[in-house]
């Protein structure tokens, strides 16, 4: 439906034609999708989904997925999710704000590994002072099935 009305304005209006989603029904990212696929200008989110209700496209969904899909190579995702990781999540907390998809579960979905290893890649990231995403996404390039600790090692070691 988005793909649809985007491609209407753009063919009618001279001025950007803007995306703005809620998440009621689940499917704000994918309308988001649609959206930019269908040419729209601007892709309106917030941090977290913030917003009324169920909220809005989750900042950090839209620019990952965006970027798989080849918008946005210049913004940060991993800056982004470090902000978010490490400040605005835990600033919500006292207000009892329940985080629909956390960055550690964002990178995974994104980079398509299972959860089951979430423990050792911990564990490397800790003892190695690293970021837990980078070396979860720089791994996952080399092996998704069946990552060895060694292998780890070896890109946190890059990491560096």
């Amino acid at each position: 439906m988005q793909r649809t009305y985007v491609k209407a304005l753009k063919a009618k209006v001279t001025i950007p034609v803007g995306f703005h989603g809620h998440s009621n029904l689940g499917l704000s990212q994918a309308n988001a999708l649609a959206a930019a696929a269908a040419g729209a200008d601007e892709i309106d989110c917030g941090l977290l989904g913030m917003a009324r209700s169920a909220g809005n496209c989750a900042t950090e969904l839209a620019a990952a997925t965006l970027k798989k899909e080849g918008y946005l190579q210049e913004v940060d995702l991993y800056g982004l999710l470090d902000f978010l990781d490490k400040e605005l999540i835990p600033a919500m907390e006292p207000y009892g704000y329940h985080v629909a998809v956390n960055p550690t579960d964002l990178i995974l979905g994104l980079v398509g590994y299972h959860s089951n290893f979430l423990p050792m890649f911990r564990k490397v990231a800790e003892e190695e002072h690293i970021s837990l995403l980078r070396l979860i996404a720089d791994v996952s390039a080399m092996d998704r099935k069946a990552p060895p600790e060694s292998l780890l090692r070896e890109i946190a070691e890059k990491l560096k």
